[in-house]
C-alpha cells in the first residue's frame, strides 16, 4: 500500500513537471503541492493521501532520504516494510496543521533555488535545509526537494497574505454589510448585476451601483433600428418604411418587422414626369395625362423628355416663311429662313420694291432718262413706265451707200454697186458714178458760152459762171 502511495506521489510530481493541473499564476511546473500530509524519513506507517494540489500552496515535506538499494529480489515481507529488496526506514507520517500549508499559497513567476541539498558524488546529501523560513513579510523560502533528488533545498514562493514564522498567512473571507467587491481573501462578495444593457455595473465601497451608459443595444422592436441607450433605456428609431410613394399608405408590422405599402387611389400626387399634367394615385401608382408638345414650329422636331419636359430639337426641313419676298426658305436653327427675291424688271422706268404679301411691285417712273436698249433711237426717257426715244437719222450724205438702221447695231451703210449714177456734189462735173463706196465725177462740164467779151469758169458749187470782160466788145 506504501509503495503505491510513493509511486502516485512521484506520479503527481512528474505530471506536474509537464505542466498538468496548474492552477496557480506565475507557478513552477515542479510545485507538488499536499495538504494535509507530511511524510517523514523512516516512518512506515501507512496513511491515506486525502487531497492533491498542484501549483498554489507551499508546504513542508520530508520525503525519504535514506534509501538503501539490494535489489536482489522482489518478495515483500513485513507489514509494507520492504519494496523490492529496497528497506525503507520509516518512522512516522502524520497530519500536518492548516496552517503550515495554506490554501492561498501562490508561487511566483519566477522561482530561485539555493545551492543547498546538491547530492554528493557519495549518493548524500550535502548542505541540505532543515525548515522553511520566511525571506520577508510576503515571500517564503519553502523547504522541500524540488528537485526530485533526494536532497532538500529552497524555493521561493510569494504569500498573498504575507509570512510568518516561516509559513504563509491564512485569509477569512468578510463579506459583512457589503453586496460585491472583495471579500479580503482575493474572492467576490457577489456579481452586479440589473440585467439592463444600458447601464454599467460597477461596485463602489461595496455597493451596487449602476450607471446608464450609450452603448447599442436591442428594444426587442421589430419596428425600431439603431436602438441605443438613454438614460438608462434601450431606445430605437422608428424604422424608415416610407417607399417614397405618395400613392401608398406606409406602415410596420409590429409582429414581423416587415413595411407594409397600402395602395391609396384618387389622391393628387406628381409622378415626376414633365409630359404629363393632372397626375393622380391608381392603385397605388401615379399616373398622369400625356401633354402635347406641338409649337406649331415646322422647323422643330417636337418630343417630351420625362426630366425636362418638351424638348424641340432644331430641323433643316424645307419650309415656308411666309414672306413673298423671300424664296427658297429652309429650316436653320429652328427658324424658318429664305434668301430674299430680287425685284429688279430691268426696266429703268419703274420703281422696283417687294411687299411681303404681294412680292415684288414695279411702280412706273416718268422723265427719267433710260435706254431703251435701241441703239436706233436716241434722247431716250421714261413715259409711263416705258422708255422711248427719238429714232436716229443713219443719212451720211453718201449717195453711194444704202443707209439702214439695226436696233442692236445702230446706222448700217451698205455700198452702191459700182457704175450706180450719183452726184458727187461737184458742178463742174457731169455724168458722176459711184465707185467703192464713193461718187466720183464724170467728164467736166464744159462752160463754154462762145462769148468772147466773157471769162467762162465752172463753180463746183454753183457751175458755170461768166464774168464779163471789160473793154470787150464783140465783133
Amino acid at each position: 500500500m506504501f509503495k503505491r502511495m510513493i509511486y502516485v506521489l512521484l506520479f503527481v510530481w512528474f505530471m506536474s513537471l509537464l505542466g498538468c493541473g496548474d492552477t496557480g499564476s506565475g507557478s513552477s511546473n515542479e510545485d507538488i503541492v499536499t495538504n494535509d500530509i507530511t511524510i517523514d524519513v523512516h516512518s512506515h506507517t501507512d496513511t491515506s493521501v486525502t487531497d492533491t494540489q498542484t501549483d498554489t500552496t507551499s508546504y513542508d515535506i520530508e520525503e525519504t532520504k535514506d534509501l538503501t538499494e539490494t535489489a536482489e529480489t522482489e518478495d515483500v515481507s513485513g507489514d509494507g516494510e520492504i519494496y523490492d529488496d529496497a528497506v525503507i526506514d520509516v518512522e512516522d507520517v502524520q497530519d500536518v496543521e492548516s496552517q503550515d500549508v495554506p490554501e492561498d499559497v501562490v508561487l511566483g513567476d519566477t522561482e530561485t533555488r539555493d545551492s543547498t541539498g546538491d547530492v554528493s558524488e557519495d549518493g548524500g546529501c550535502t548542505d541540505e535545509c532543515s525548515e522553511s523560513i520566511c525571506k520577508n513579510n510576503l515571500v517564503m523560502k519553502a523547504c522541500g526537494d524540488w528537485d526530485n533528488d533526494g536532497c532538500k533545498e529552497y524555493k521561493e514562493v510569494i504569500c498573498n497574505y504575507g509570512c510568518e514564522n516561516g509559513s504563509c498567512n491564512s485569509c477569512t473571507p468578510d463579506c459583512t454589510g457589503r453586496e460585491c467587491g472583495d471579500d479580503g481573501c482575493g474572492g467576490s462578495c457577489g456579481v452586479c448585476d440589473d440585467n439592463n444593457p444600458c447601464t454599467d455595473e460597477n461596485c463602489n465601497a461595496g455597493h451596487c451601483v449602476f450607471t446608464p451608459n450609450n452603448n447599442l443595444c436591442d428594444d426587442n422592436n421589430p419596428c425600431t433600428v439603431n436602438d441605443s441607450c438613454n438614460n438608462g433605456q434601450c431606445l430605437g428609431s422608428p424604422k424608415d418604411c416610407d417607399d417614397n410613394n405618395i400613392c401608398t399608405q406606409d406602415s410596420c408590422n409590429s409582429q414581423s418587422g416587415m413595411c407594409v405599402h397600402t395602395p391609396l387611389n384618387s389622391i393628387p400626387c406628381d409622378d415626376g414626369n414633365k409630359c404629363t399634367v393632372n397626375d393622380s394615385c391608381t392603385n397605388g401608382v401615379c399616373q398622369g395625362t400625356f401633354i402635347s408638345c406641338d409649337d406649331n414650329n415646322p422647323c422643330t422636331d417636337d418630343t417630351c423628355d420625362p426630366i425636362a419636359g418638351c424638348v424641340f430639337i432644331p430641323n433643316t426641313k424645307p419650309c415656308d416663311d411666309g414672306n413673298a419676298c423671300t424664296t427658297g426658305d429652309k429650316c436653320m436653327a429652328g427658324v424658318c429662313k429664305g434668301t430674299p427675291v430680287v425685284c429688279d424688271d430691268g426696266n429703268p422706268c419703274t420703281n422696283d420694291t417687294c411687299d411681303p404679301v404681294r412680292g415684288c411691285v414695279f411702280t412706273p417712273v416718268d422723265g427719267n432718262l433710260c435706254d431703251d436698249g435701241n441703239a436706233c433711237t436716241t434722247g431716250d426717257k421714261c413715259v409711263n413706265g416705258t422708255c422711248k426715244g427719238t429714232p436716229v437719222s443713219c443719212n451720211d450724205n453718201n449717195p453711194c451707200t444704202r443707209d439702214t438702221c439695226d436696233p442692236a447695231q445702230g446706222c448700217i451703210y451698205y455700198l452702191a454697186p459700182n457704175g450706180t449714177a450719183c452726184n458727187d456734189g461737184n458742178d463742174c462735173t457731169q455724168n458722176d458714178v459711184c465707185i467703192n463706196g464713193t461718187c466720183q465725177g464724170g467728164n467736166l462740164v464744159d462752160c463754154n458760152d462762145n462769148d468772147i467779151c466773157t471769162y467762162d469758169f465752172c463753180d463746183p458749187s454753183t457751175g458755170c459762171y461768166h464774168t464779163p470782160i471789160p473793154n470787150c466788145q464783140n465783133p
